[in-house]
């Protein structure tokens, strides 16, 4: 089947028509230090994507002798994405992410026996987890860590509590209770 249009009036063009960037020396020296400090809040064993690059390959490039190098190319590669959008030819790329099954035991109560006492059944199951690509990653990093895109999730609260607020799962959970 079809998947549903998009309302009209809003979409990637004017979702990236929000975006503002200071092309100032300054303002790439402000990039520059963002874009560094995405790299560098990936955990020490994140997973990589389907193309095997790992985040602590980034790292390690950045603090050796080609670092301002690949971090303006990386600024570039960035700026592209959240400006242009991802180039077709890589979109398939970027969005794709590994899949890697990991078994999952759970237990649950199940009926109770002579004394009233709930039996504890074992289900046995799958758990996929998926590793995204590091580049695409790296782009919605640094995206949330925008200005502006910043303000525009400040105003979407308190319905919107999943994009960019630490630990959300966590805090939607303990205020369900």
């Amino acid at each position: 089947s079809t998947p549903p249009e998009a309302p009209p009036g809003y979409g990637p063009e004017e979702a990236r028509g929000c975006l503002s960037v200071d092309t100032s020396e300054d303002g790439l020296k402000e990039r520059l230090t963002a874009l560094r400090q995405a790299v560098f809040s990936f955990t020490k064993e994140s997973a990589p994507g389907p193309s095997g690059l790992r985040s602590d390959h980034l790292k390690a490039m950045l603090q050796g002798p080609v670092g301002e190098g690949l971090l303006r190319t990386l600024d570039t590669f960035v700026q592209h994405c959240l400006l242009d959008g991802v180039p077709p030819g890589i979109a398939p790329i970027l969005s794709s992410a590994r899949l890697t099954a990991l078994r999952k035991v759970s237990y649950r109560e199940g009926p109770t026996d002579a004394a009233g006492n709930a039996l504890m059944l074992r289900e046995e199951g799958t758990r996929p987890i998926a590793a995204g690509e590091t580049l695409r990653r790296l782009v919605g990093k640094v995206l949330m860590r925008h200005g502006d895109v910043r303000r525009q999730l400040r105003s979407l609260r308190p319905v919107q509590c999943g994009v960019g607020v630490p630990n959300a799962c966590a805090l939607v959970a303990s205020s369900l209770q």
